[in-house]
């Protein structure tokens, strides 16, 4: 329901019509107002009421701000778009066709250019370079490992790894703040990263495996243990035979060159039956200068009349980082 009600103008307070039935229960304080307290309420509080209740495109309304520049506070109502609006009148939120957009204004004069060159924002300047390495870093490393990783990986991975690159970045003891990188700090920080948060590997693989790296040779060995699979080894339902899939990935993270290789047993039966134990081996370039990851996941399969059906789940699949190697 919508109430018509007319405001008597001031200096201050212009006409208002077509206002919301609650809104017009103050119409007759508004104008009484002496110190404008209601009248500059009632600006943001138009600001929130839904658009269905605007009959027609309502003009906007206007304030005054302390240096005595007019600046319009609240916008026009278009069909299908609600703007809210700080006091200062920047826009801080909107939402259209059911889409959320976040919009600022610089309300204090910073623009980009004046980040960019300005000696003030140096510290920020600086905190942007690493940041910037650390999400190069954590894209390299997802596109690597994105075999293993695309039915092993919760929707979080990317910012996950990126805030613990940033860590890694911070242990560089040797460049200055802003030219720090991830090369020279301490990587073994990877290990045991999941990508996939809501299953971490060591709840689905509880072999004690072990895993070497000789630089020199150019070979990773993973060294599983004898195991029982049903007592071991995590499996969702509805599973008959699973995977264990490991990739070794060599990546230079200045030039991003890299080398990737991987190996997976056959399947196995989700049983009772003593597995043997059993050596991976990976083949890397001996010598390599460049950093080294070593990533394991499970793959899971459903056997029916003889053909093997895998089970891509989110909620069951596991990948994360088991080792680490620095030249």
């Amino acid at each position: 329901m919508t109430t018509q009600a007319n405001i008597p103008g001031g200096d201050n307070i212009p006409p208002v019509s077509d206002l919301h039935q609650t809104a017009a229960l103050l119409a007759g304080l508004l104008y009484a107002d002496p110190m404008n307290i209601l009248a500059d309420w009632y600006r943001l509080y138009r600001s929130f009421i839904p658009v269905q209740y605007q009959s027609h495109t309502s003009p906007p309304l206007t304030t005054t701000n302390p240096k005595g520049t007019r600046q319009e506070v609240l916008h026009r109502y278009q069909p299908g778009y609600t703007d809210l609006v700080s006091w200062a009148g920047q826009l801080i939120y909107s939402s259209k066709n059911q889409k959320k957009m976040a919009k600022k204004i610089p309300a204090n004069g910073v623009t980009a250019e004046k980040v960019q060159n300005d000696a003030v924002f140096e510290r920020t300047r600086e905190n942007m370079a690493e940041f910037t390495r650390s999400g190069k870093a954590s894209v390299s490393i997802r596109e690597l490992f994105r075999e293993l990783t695309i039915y092993a990986k919760s929707n979080d991975a990317h910012t996950r790894l990126v805030k613990l690159l940033s860590k890694v970045i911070s242990t560089d003891p040797i460049s200055k703040r802003g030219e720090r990188t991830v090369t020279n700090g301490d990587l073994l920080l990877l290990k045991g990263f999941n990508f996939n948060r809501r299953v971490p590997l060591r709840e689905i693989v509880y072999p004690r495996y072990t895993v070497a790296i000789d630089r020199a040779a150019g070979q990773a060995t993973i060294a599983m243990p004898e195991f029982v699979p049903k007592v071991l080894i995590g499996c969702p339902k509805a599973t008959t035979h699973f995977k264990l899939v490991l990739a070794l990935a060599t990546l230079n993270f200045e030039t991003d060159a890299s080398t990737y290789v991987k190996v997976s047993t056959n399947e196995i039966g989700w049983d009772q039956v003593l597995r043997p134990a059993e050596n991976m081996v990976l083949n890397f370039p001996a010598n390599t200068p460049d950093n080294i990851i070593v990533v394991m996941s499970v793959e899971f399969y459903q056997n029916i009349n003889g053909v093997s059906y895998d089970l891509k789940t989110g909620q069951s699949n596991a990948a994360a980082i088991v080792a680490v190697s620095k030249p």
